[in-house]
């Protein structure tokens, strides 16, 4: 009985909602120059109906796919901070989730909270240990509206879908998207534990905080306080006084140090762990002198290995000019719907990405001209006109690589080198991780079958390639004195043919690389399993 009447009050606010919608937001947006008041508007009402409005309105806000790229910009604001709740209620939350009273719980605990969000706010506080930590609580009561407010979206959800009112796009699979997707962040123990993860790999002169677990229950996280000032503020700081007046507040500041920080530790976390902060905006982002904090770990994006590959081979690409080859892996990205423009959407994102690959390597050109972000408006520009769709981890992923170029632009230093930098040094790092001897040997003996079948011309092969000078020193040092010599014999033969391959065939690595790569790993297990053999026969 509680749950329909939640159900139906929430359903007359809903209804409330869409009148407003109609009579303030729709007659504004028929027009080119009403839209930005009309949009302004709709992020007003949306501001003014709560939790779950709010929520609906920052996930819209990613969804760049489906909606202009005006809207979502003033959509973004709705991450800007909301009016807190009274601190009697943040007293009674408290107390009820540690069922002791608040003098018991910390020493001390600030009356205003630190930063206000529409599911959480934050607050300082000490523990009775004598730490200094950051409190955030759970709004009261949003968990059930939240819940009410799913089961009324879903219902009419599935009727707008089986009225086909959206055409192919299905409003069940956004509703249950955005229901999963703000689920996550209802969640503190999750974003406790994605805390801790981040940590483990946030690299040098950057820091997250330390989750304090004996003060963390459901509807409380509480983590170590990190002192600095907020990007936010160092631009307004930057735009108003230039660098002196940044130093007048954070003594000894350097931009370009600590936004190398952030971007290795970001570009680290996307790439290499497939699991980032997924909203880098300037409040979550806490400058010091050569250092940079991160806070807030409720939208945390993860990648699967096969697309971190094909985002890094991508930009690889993008950077270097290689217009085709960018747009093939990019489309490889998104989905297409029925009614789907699929030569309009491959005219459309060539001229954007050319477009963005003049502006990187033109040297007078101004650096502004140079954020990805004005590019990716494009594409999704074009991917929404030809009917086209992409994966929230996607869309989470150029979101954050939007607003981490945005940090450096903000503060007047350059981002592509820190991209260039980082692509090439993960390419070198791949190159000496596939010929460690550990893993070689790990990857050759998977292949003994493969090699037991294949023909005894390969060693003539190998003869040709490597040169008789090569062979001798192979069976020079490749004595098969003992199990571990025989082993570093197998991994030194694995560089050399290696090095024989690649610098035969530079033209075709630099093309198809990917090919010649699995091509040439199972090649140079065999061929090292040809030498384990022959030293196996000579030694018996």
């Amino acid at each position: 009985m509680r749950s329909f009447a939640l159900d139906l009050l929430r359903s007359a606010r809903l209804l409330r909602f869409a009148l407003r919608c109609a009579i303030e937001f729709v007659p504004g947006a028929r027009s080119e120059a009403g839209r930005v008041k009309a949009y302004r508007r709709l992020r007003t009402l949306i501001e003014r109906e709560g939790v779950t409005y709010v929520k609906i309105g920052q996930f819209l806000a990613m969804r760049f796919d489906l909606l202009p790229a005006p809207l979502c910009e003033e959509l973004a604001r709705l991450f800007d901070g909301v009016a807190p709740v009274p601190f009697a209620q943040v007293r009674a939350v408290l107390e009820a989730e540690f069922e002791r009273p608040l003098a018991e719980v910390f020493a001390y605990l600030e009356v205003e909270p630190v930063a206000a969000a529409s599911i959480a706010q934050v607050h300082e506080a000490r523990t009775h240990g004598g730490q200094r930590v950051a409190v955030k609580l759970l709004r009261p009561g949003i968990e059930r509206v939240f819940a009410a407010d799913m089961r009324i979206f879903r219902r009419l959800a599935r009727l707008a879908d089986a009225l086909r009112l959206t055409g192919s796009i299905s409003l069940t699979l956004l509703v249950d998207e955005f229901a999963k997707w703000t689920l996550r962040e209802l969640d503190f123990p999750l974003e406790a534990r994605m805390a801790d993860a981040l940590r483990q790999d946030a690299g040098p002169g950057v820091q997250v905080p330390v989750i304090d677990w004996s003060h963390t229950a459901p509807h409380v996280l509480t983590m170590e306080f990190i002192d600095g000032v907020s990007l936010a503020r160092v631009a307004d700081l930057w735009r108003s006084g230039g660098n002196d007046a940044v130093r007048a507040r954070i003594p000894d500041f350097d931009a370009k140090v600590a936004l190398h920080h952030l971007a290795t530790s970001m570009l680290h976390s996307v790439f290499d762990r497939g699991l980032f902060h997924g909203d880098l905006h300037p409040g979550n982002i806490l400058l010091r002198a050569d250092s940079v904090g991160l806070v807030d770990f409720g939208i945390v994006g993860t990648l699967a290995g096969h697309r971190r590959e094909l985002l890094a081979t991508y930009y690889e690409r993008l950077l270097r000019g290689d217009i085709e080859g960018s747009f093939r892996l990019l489309s490889q990205m998104w989905t297409p719907t029925e009614a789907a423009d699929t030569a309009g959407f491959e005219r459309e994102v060539k001229a954007a990405i050319g477009e963005w690959h003049r502006a990187i390597a033109d040297p007078d050109g101004p650096l502004a001209a140079t954020h990805w972000g004005k590019s990716s408006d494009k594409i999704f520009h074009a991917a929404r006109r030809a009917h086209y769709t992409m994966h929230l981890d996607m869309l989470l992923f150029f979101r954050t690589m939007g607003q981490l170029h945005a940090s450096f632009l903000m503060l007047g230093v350059d981002f592509i080198p820190e991209l260039r930098a980082f692509l090439v040094d993960r390419a070198r790092r791949r190159v000496v991780r596939e010929f460690e001897p550990d893993d070689a040997l790990q990857r050759i003996a998977g292949a003994v079958g493969i090699g037991a079948a294949l023909p005894a011309e390969l060693s003539a092969l190998l003869q040709r390639g490597a040169g008789a000078q090569w062979e001798q020193r192979i069976q020079r040092i490749a004595q098969p004195r003992s199990r571990t010599a025989s082993s570093r014999a197998i991994a030194l033969a694995l560089v050399l043919v290696s090095a024989a391959i690649a610098a035969g065939a530079p033209a075709l690595l630099a093309q198809q690389r990917f090919l010649v790569a699995g091509t040439g790993a199972l090649t140079l297990a065999v061929l090292a399993l040809h030498f384990m053999w022959t030293l196996r026969g000579r030694a018996a």
